[in-house]
């Protein structure tokens, strides 16, 4: 993902940038002079589903609910269950290690993604995860 051409008085400026999914956090009401970048809208497709090897790759808008009803045509599902599921962005339950009621048995958001692949402003791209680092 790319945003920085975009936003060039963000970065000319050394304006912090905060990332959110669907604005669902108070990060984004309480960010003072930051420019939040919302992700729902543009940045909400389901890139790859592998079902062999029980893996998908989406980016940060994906609602969690629009990627288990595509995971369930191939008998899988993202098992991290939050009560806010039919709202809540896959990029946004990574940033918060999203859980739920059934995380004892079925584990929170940082058990079950491999990585994340993103962009600064000054588009130095940073992976992290085990995706990433094998």
């Amino acid at each position: 993902m790319t945003c920085s051409p975009r936003f060039p008085s963000a970065a000319s400026s050394a304006r912090p940038c905060s990332a959110v999914a669907a604005a669902l956090l108070f990060r984004a009401q309480c960010c003072n002079v930051a420019v939040v970048l919302d992700f729902s809208k543009h940045m909400s497709r389901i890139l790859e589903i592998d079902p062999a090897r029980r893996f998908a790759r989406v980016q940060p808008g994906v609602v969690l609910d629009h990627l288990r009803n595509a995971a369930e045509k191939h008998h899988l599902t993202f098992a991290p269950d939050p009560a806010s599921h039919a709202s809540c962005t896959i990029g946004g339950m990574i940033g918060n290690n999203s859980c739920g009621v059934h995380s004892v048995m079925a584990g929170k958001t940082d058990d079950k993604h491999r990585g994340a692949r993103s962009r600064n402003l000054r588009r130095r791209t940073h992976e992290r995860g085990p995706e990433f680092h094998q």
